[in-house]
């Protein structure tokens, strides 16, 4: 079914249906420089993302949806204060290590997980901040925002490679051996809060803003295989990329095939999200949005010409048109939004926070 953009407000579509003393939970997952073609569901032909592409059967998918910016941490400050660009504080990426620590939200800001909060929500964010330092002890830390709980990168500069020599849980630097997959600790740290909240009967807001597919092309070795032996005429292409200072970035052979996999994965991770929510008896009750950041890069050996990841569209990261800011969108919330539902309505990341307001019976914040 489509429906035009004249008829269903973003506000609408993810909040028809909802009673006053309903608290759904809500998943919010944010994949990072996943452009508009890179999903089945909006056309990519040379793989399928099954799990993720169930969000748009059973859900709604929106096809003029917006991200914050065309780089993530101004996009991320976007989505987290519901400011729009123009009059957001940030409008580029922090140029390296030391002056990430000055990109961190105001603390005077409601955030999106201080709206949960007010509702009484738990809240877990598990991925990449992009926001500032997560050790810190200042506004760079998202436990300052609203955030319970957070697992993922020391920085951002540390997100581009996924072997760091170390992560960050509730603010405590945890050692690595710079040999573990990190993507996977953080995921497991998520269904974990996923389980624990559902079990204590306490309404959750999950943030999983995963650093797939951005920067280095690093998968797990068996899916990485798997996708070599589909295109082994990219043997000879090496992807490198850098991550920070003292941070191993291993160069990827075949990033052509390291993509598939990293999607491949991340469709995967979905599909066990789907079945933990049945498991637990709260797929009914839980709403699940998916969208990206920006467009798509071309950075780490990545291809987005070979895999039409603008789906399109023109330009990409970075670039102030259609392929840099145009985003895959998708809402899944069953017996509350219909499922199969296209809509053109044109939003943005700066909706998602008083939508969110509206969804919770909560004040949108001035």
């Amino acid at each position: 079914m489509n429906i035009k953009n004249n008829y269903i407000p973003l506000m609408l579509a993810l909040t028809a249906g909802l009673s006053a003393t309903n608290k759904p939970n809500v998943i919010y997952i944010l994949a990072d420089d996943l452009g508009y073609g890179d999903l089945s569901c909006y056309g990519q032909t040379k793989f399928q993302t099954p799990n993720i592409d169930r969000l748009a059967s059973e859900g709604i998918k929106f096809t003029n949806h917006y991200s914050g910016n065309t780089v993530c941490s101004p996009s991320r400050a976007v989505l987290m204060t519901g400011q729009p660009t123009g009059k957001c504080y940030l409008r580029g990426n922090p140029a390296g290590e030391e002056s990430e620590s000055g990109i961190a939200l105001d603390t005077n800001w409601t955030t999106l997980p201080e709206i949960f909060k007010m509702a009484g929500y738990a809240t877990g964010s598990y991925g990449k901040w992009g926001l500032g330092f997560t050790n810190s002890t200042d506004a760079q830390n998202p436990l300052m925002h609203g955030f319970d709980e957070f697992c993922g990168w020391k920085n951002q500069l540390i997100a581009h490679t996924y072997f760091p020599t170390s992560y960050v849980l509730n603010g405590k630097e945890v050692s690595l051996d710079g040999k573990t997959y990190i993507h996977d600790i953080i995921m497991g740290n998520a269904f974990r809060f996923i389980e624990k909240n559902a079990k204590e009967n306490k309404p959750f807001f999950c943030y999983i803003p995963t650093a797939i597919p951005h920067a280095a092309m690093h998968a797990p070795a068996e899916l990485h295989e798997k996708w070599r032996k589909k295109f082994p005429e990219f043997d000879n292409v090496i992807g490198k990329y850098g991550a920070g200072p003292g941070e191993k970035c291993p160069p990827v052979q075949n990033p052509i095939a390291g993509f598939a996999a990293m999607i491949e994965h991340l469709d995967n991770q979905v599909g066990e999200l789907l079945k933990l929510l049945k498991t637990l008896g709260i797929d009914e009750n839980t709403m699940i949005m998916f969208a990206s950041d920006n467009g798509a890069h071309h950075e780490g050996g990545h291809d987005p010409k070979f895999w039409n990841s603008t789906g399109g569209l023109r330009g990409g990261k970075r670039d102030m048109h259609e392929g840099g800011i145009r985003t895959p969108m998708l809402a899944r919330w069953p017996g509350v939004i219909k499922p199969g539902l296209v809509s053109d309505h044109i939003s943005a990341f700066h909706d998602v926070l008083p939508t969110i307001a509206d969804l919770l019976h909560q004040p949108i914040p001035s």
